[in-house]
């Protein structure tokens, strides 16, 4: 498998990383997320036009979304994504901590990283939710004057791993700048959780909220992360050649089948096995019990004879628009379903270069209301493909030029998935036929086929834990 960011792994076993510390605060688990992102997108760029002043301006006006909500008196603080929000009956639900904000007893207020802009309260299930963007706001402003009061100590080291590994000095600038920026989040949260006198603290990705975990557990507060995404032997952020500080990592991490927990041994330097825990996941179960009845989509149903669902994923968008509509092209008997994570300016652009009729992107619906019609889910390497199943639909993955020489799907998903419920083409010729001669497997027996990645019943084990 090449994926650059596994260097990581390389840095952290040959240097001795622990002795980079800021103002003799330990910085390392800081410093391996922003290498792991350097390294990475040196190999995938993200395909958004004006990426930057697009992000800065949407930052800009989030800082006032919800505003009200910072000063309402809460229990729990969970910290999640508006790309991990899902349509359900109308409105948003958070697929992985939906559960818990639902709980009166938790009392909880749901800081929200958007990438582009937040969902409308109008639009939600939950509306105790307030912008992330204001207090990282707050420290950026912050870290301008406390970086010029600040000490770095281990430069070597630092300069060494840029050296080998072909840094630049502009970019090692901007790592060591952000390295502060991180530490005013630290402070900042710090006071904000002991301010409103916060009991927990839930997150769905530990590794974008570094500084807020190591604030709240330095203050005694119980940590809990949710799996938001595929966990395999592969995922850096995960594991790791070396211990950090457990005052960076979640007291217990709350994962959707038995398959991710087996993936913990003590070699992964994480959190200790026994406080993982196998819970399901939320929203699956919440789709499952509650089938949606779609006039459109049972007129799709009846029109086609084959039915993909494609949800995307953002790095790779216009290249996954271009081979589904490349596909449709083909066999106009095969309706595709279109699911971007965000329905951006440029998604529409793109699937309007070549429209399709065939090609769908229903925006009143989620790509899990859609797989009760799915014959087949196709992606990338999304979690859908474990989500898929437990659906009992099964996945046919796109390999992309781009993947061909560096990341193959199924270098991603062979350790996952059991065999009979994935299999990988390279073009949309390949695609096309193999839909049209691919037996449609009985959905009981493929469901059974996943049950070490998903555990059904998530009502009935989450309260043993949160």
């Amino acid at each position: 498998m090449n994926l650059d960011r596994l260097k990581t792994w390389d840095i952290e076993s040959k240097y001795p990383v622990e002795n980079i510390t800021l103002n003799n605060n330990e910085v390392w688990p800081y410093l391996r997320e922003l290498l792991i992102v350097h390294l990475s997108y040196q190999q995938f760029p993200v395909n958004i036009s004006s990426f930057k002043l697009f992000s800065t301006l949407s930052r800009l006006g989030n800082i006032v979304f919800g505003l009200k909500n910072w000063f309402k008196s809460v229990h729990t603080v969970c910290f999640s994504f508006n790309i991990n929000l899902s349509l359900f009956n109308g409105n948003y639900v958070d697929r992985y901590i939906g559960g818990v904000v639902a709980s009166p007893d938790k009392n909880a207020l749901v800081i929200e990283y958007a990438t582009s802009r937040h969902l409308p309260m109008s639009k939600r299930v939950f509306k105790q939710v307030c912008s992330f963007s204001l207090i990282n706001s707050l420290a950026f402003i912050l870290s301008k004057v406390y970086f010029l009061f600040s000490s770095l100590k281990g430069k070597e080291v630092l300069n060494k791993i840029c050296e080998e590994y072909k840094i630049s000095k502009k970019k090692k600038k901007q790592i060591i700048k952000k390295l502060v920026h991180f530490h005013c989040r630290y402070i900042l949260y710090r006071w904000v959780f002991k301010i409103k006198k916060i009991k927990e603290i839930v997150c769905t990705c530990h590794y974008q909220v570094l500084p807020e975990i190591k604030a709240a557990k330095e203050l005694g507060l119980k940590v809990t992360e949710f799996q938001h995404g595929i966990i395999d032997q592969y995922h850096v952020s995960f594991m790791r050649k070396k211990q950090v500080s457990l005052s960076f990592l979640p007291d217990q991490l709350l994962v959707f089948g038995d398959k991710v927990k087996k993936n913990f041994t003590d070699k992964a330097h994480f959190i200790a096995q026994e406080n993982i825990h196998v819970v399901g996941n939320y929203f699956i179960d919440l789709v499952k019990n509650n089938t949606v009845k779609n006039k459109l989509l049972s007129e799709l149903r009846a029109q086609y004879e084959k039915i993909i669902v494609v949800p995307s994923i953002s790095n790779f968008e216009k290249e996954m628009i271009s081979f589904t509509v490349n596909s449709a092209k083909i066999d106009q008997g095969i309706a595709y379903l279109y699911f971007p994570r965000v329905i951006s300016t440029d998604v529409r652009k793109w699937l309007n270069n070549d429209p399709q009729s065939n090609v769908y992107l229903l925006e009143d619906l989620s790509f899990y209301d859609c797989l009760s019609i799915a014959d087949f889910h196709s992606t990338t390497f999304s979690t859908t493909a474990i989500e898929a199943p437990s659906f009992g639909v099964t996945t046919i993955a796109m390999v992309l030029d781009c993947h061909k020489k560096d990341v193959h799907p199924k270098d991603h998903f062979e350790s996952i998935i059991p065999e009979g419920l994935i299999e990988y083409v390279e073009s949309p010729e390949a695609f096309v036929e193999k839909i049209r001669t691919k037996e449609v497997p009985d959905r009981t027996w493929v469901i059974n086929k996943n049950e070490t990645n998903y555990f059904e019943n998530y009502s009935g084990a989450i309260n043993q834990y949160i």
